[in-house]
């Protein structure tokens, strides 16, 4: 699809009730609940409260399309019960009005993700947006994804390359990393909701580390540089006083992708010290995962290698304080954790994710648990620097899934509700407060690196698809 119109071709028979009058039609209209039915069938079955569904209509030659009761299909009028057959293109929607309602039916690409949807309660968020594209057991995927509150996809964008990391940069843009393999970095494209390419940051010249992209409030963009670093002392390590590691750098980028401001991990941390669990991982020993600016200039970094979460002063450079890890002068000390203790902080995470300071003030982060054998989990601070303390205030885990490797992240929502993607696990999903699934979105085949709250409408989301394929028209 890429952001291109499918062409429609039309092949459409109407049989419409036979009604003595117009009386008698609004009767049976009046008596007959409206509903829907296509072969291939709907995704989900019809529900006169859900608006949104796809069906597997590519390599079909039709699909039928049977309505009860008056209705308005494709934009033609049909008065009483309907079937019609019509050549829908890949992305392409057909809107149905009946009952008082719309609805949108939209074809499936046929190398969509194979996925499926559980609605068990409530879901808070207005959807999810995912990249279902990482596979641990065969090829790698090509797709962004938002699905509905319903676990139904009502936005893609085909990415030619494996698209990681995707995420909203304001109400009409999405973006992600886009490299030529799965986690592999390179540019973070953004992409209007009708999938035009607006901005991409990084470059041939500026290649990005794929883990986090992040817009400032100036509209420049904080990105993380993989670089060598030839001369790094790990003797205490027995390897060499001249080792040479992959540093991680932060970034400041202009709209030209000109380095404004960066910050080095090891011009500011003794790595061989700060690395305590995850030497095996040479040259790789740093593996910075997340960046977010917050408050007056200030940085928030995730660093899995260290098992750390750090906040950096942007003016000095300084280390402002750190959660987890190994102790240091700037180790907050933390309470009513279950495996951190005042006396040692430093098991409070083992290879975390997606550090975040949310707009109440308080920090989540997504605890992977991959050294300690635990289930990942999902935690939620108050950061006093003043006291310099850190105080657990809630933590969230699935039955479903125990350590996780690598990757995942967590987004809490307003209501208290919590998104996750929990790593290498094969769904996503919403849950309570406390760890009850809402909704759980299924892809056998892949893993999401992230999960992203939605954040336009989901008729915004619509208007996006049709710009790229033009609804069907009868």
């Amino acid at each position: 699809m890429a952001g291109k119109s499918a062409s429609v071709v039309l092949g459409v028979l109407l049989a419409f009730a036979v009604v003595p009058g117009v009386a008698t039609a609004t009767a049976a209209s009046a008596t007959i609940p409206f509903s829907i039915s296509t072969s291939p069938p709907l995704v989900p079955a019809f529900s006169a409260g859900t608006p949104n569904y796809v069906v597997a209509c590519a390599g079909h030659a039709t699909t039928r399309v049977t309505t009860t009761g008056a209705s308005v299909i494709g934009g033609r009028q049909v008065v009483g019960n309907a079937s019609l057959q019509a050549h829908l293109a890949p992305g392409q929607a057909l809107e149905i009005t009946g009952g008082g309602h719309q609805y949108f039916v939209r074809c499936l690409p046929a190398d969509f993700p194979k996925y499926s949807a559980s609605v068990t309660g409530t879901p808070q968020a207005p959807g999810m947006l995912v990249t279902p594209s990482t596979s641990l057991t065969g090829p790698a995927g090509h797709y962004v994804v938002a699905f509905d509150a319903h676990g139904v996809p009502v936005w893609w964008y085909r990415d030619r390359n494996v698209p990681v990391d995707a995420k909203f940069f304001g109400p009409s843009t999405i973006g992600w990393a886009s490299g030529p393999a799965a986690v592999t970095g390179g540019t973070f494209s953004l992409r209007g909701l009708n999938g035009a390419l607006k901005h991409t940051v990084g470059g041939p010249k500026q290649l990005l580390d794929e883990h986090d992209v992040q817009r400032l409030p100036d509209g420049n963009y904080l990105a993380i540089l993989d670089v060598a670093h030839p001369a790094v002392d790990l003797s205490s390590w027995g390897l060499s006083p001249q080792a040479s590691i992959t540093d991680n750098v932060v970034a400041e980028l202009n709209g030209q992708n000109q380095v404004l401001w960066s910050w080095s991990v090891t011009d500011h941390i003794d790595v061989a010290t700060a690395n305590v669990n995850w030497r095996s991982q040479f040259p790789d020993v740093i593996h910075m995962n997340s960046i977010q600016y917050f408050g007056d200039h200030e940085l928030l970094i995730s660093i899995r290698h260290f098992d750390a979460v750090y906040a950096i002063n942007m003016r000095t450079g300084a280390i402002l304080w750190k959660l987890g890890g190994s102790p240091t002068p700037q180790s907050l000390t933390v309470a009513h954790d279950q495996y951190a203790t005042p006396q040692d902080p430093g098991d409070l995470f083992s290879g975390q994710h997606d550090a975040r300071i949310n707009p109440d003030g308080t920090l989540t982060v997504q605890d992977n648990g991959t050294q300690r054998l635990r289930p990942v989990r999902a935690l939620r601070f108050a950061v006093s620097p003043a006291t310099h303390s850190a105080t657990e205030l809630g933590q969230v885990a699935d039955t479903r899934i125990g350590p996780a490797f690598c990757c995942g992240g967590v987004d809490r929502l307003s209501t208290g509700d919590w998104l996750a993607s929990w790593g290498t696990a094969n769904f996503v999903t919403e849950l309570t407060p406390s760890g009850v699934a809402v909704l759980t979105v299924n892809y056998p085949a892949y893993f999401s690196y992230r999960v992203a709250p939605i954040t336009p409408s989901i008729a915004a989301l619509r208007g996006g698809m049709d710009a790229m394929v033009a609804p069907l028209r009868l």
